[in-house]
């Protein structure tokens, strides 16, 4: 067999400018795909969250309407029964005086379920609440989003960190570890369960102030004094104004506590 008769096989080579090219776009790729899908579970973690807080809110509603509903059903009856007096079936009139009861209330509540979220029920409190608790997040170090979430760390460490505390103080460690567990639960209550019956009777807000005022007492044990005497002059210019039983005591021992502070 002749040269001429032999097939040349030839090696193609791919440039390195290619390579480094197709594997930019393969990163790209990768990086904009995760992207969408963070932003895609972003999207439908928030569609849970509305729906959720809508079906708490509206499930609240319907309790709180539905201790006016037996007066209308009645109302109801009696007006279906003085319409077709020659009705000859009484159960008739009572089905049709219950249904339209029935779907009365559930149309009625709808207009009510704003006063049972925490943001609704009592806005001023809930503004308030807010404020204090984006305070208590900075105190402790902790990112504060617009949504009122935040990043929970796992380890008590980075909280200590991230604070500027000495992680070497048993006393300091106890105090965070008290105020972050403190800072958890408000966040959930205001921003994980913000519906239901608690916001409209209000002892959601009681609720929320305990473990508001509970994390900020703990919390004096590690701020500096400065800071100390001038939340103490906050309160005795709230309690100035109040009504509160005592309050010329309360008054008192506030001015003790800063002269002690502040001589």
């Amino acid at each position: 067999m002749d040269d001429t008769s032999k097939t040349n096989v030839q090696s193609t080579t791919i440039p390195s400018d290619i390579l480094n090219l197709n594997g930019s776009d393969m990163q790209q790729n990768l990086s904009q795909q995760t992207s969408n899908d963070a932003t895609d579970g972003l999207r439908h973690y928030k569609l849970r969250k509305s729906y959720r807080m809508i079906t708490q809110a509206y499930g609240a509603s319907i309790c709180i309407v539905g201790m006016i509903i037996p007066v209308i059903a009645s109302l109801i009856t009696v007006g279906v029964y003085l319409i077709l007096p020659n009705s000859n079936s009484q159960w008739q009139i009572l089905l049709i005086g219950g249904v339209t009861a029935a779907i009365l209330w559930l149309l009625i509540a709808i207009p009510f379920t704003g006063f049972c979220t925490a943001q609704a029920a009592n806005p001023h409190t809930y503004s308030i609440l807010r404020i204090r608790l984006h305070q208590l997040k900075m105190s402790l170090g902790l990112v504060d989003y617009d949504d009122g979430s935040y990043d929970e760390i796992d380890s008590l460490e980075t909280v200590m960190q991230k604070g500027g505390f000495d992680k070497n103080s048993r006393h300091q460690w106890d105090v965070v570890k008290e105020a972050y567990a403190c800072c958890i639960e408000l966040s959930r209550k205001l921003f994980q369960f913000p519906a239901g019956l608690q916001w409209y009777s209000g002892s959601g807000y009681t609720s929320a102030w305990r473990v508001l005022h509970h994390a900020e007492e703990v919390m004096i044990e590690v701020t500096d004094d400065s800071t100390v005497v001038r939340e103490a002059k906050n309160d005795f210019r709230s309690l100035q104004g109040s009504k509160v039983s005592g309050k010329d005591k309360l008054l008192n021992d506030v001015k003790n506590a800063v002269s002690v502070l502040k001589p």
